[in-house]
């Protein structure tokens, strides 16, 4: 990642415009943000459950590469979306 431009939302936590951040950084950008987030009140986005969806979406997908067949991904724990999606 380049945070070259001054929009950059990191920008001002790294060295100048131009140095290259690594995969690795992006640990340090989540734990700010999370910082930031359970200190003021606000929500965090992604939260447990986006993650939940995300756990459901690939037990789908295992299931549907076990058994070679269509298989929904089953909502109902998070309250999100539907039989459909």
């Amino acid at each position: 990642m380049l945070a070259t431009q001054p929009s950059h939302p990191y920008l001002k936590g790294w060295w100048p415009p131009g140095h290259a951040l690594g995969w690795e950084h992006s640990f340090v950008h989540q734990a700010r943000d999370f910082m930031i987030a359970a200190g003021g009140g606000e929500k965090m986005i992604p939260d447990f459950s986006d993650g939940l969806e995300c756990i459901a979406v690939l037990e789908a997908v295992a299931e549907s590469a076990r058994s070679r067949a269509w298989t929904p991904v089953r909502h109902g724990a998070s309250g999100k979306g539907n039989a459909n999606d």
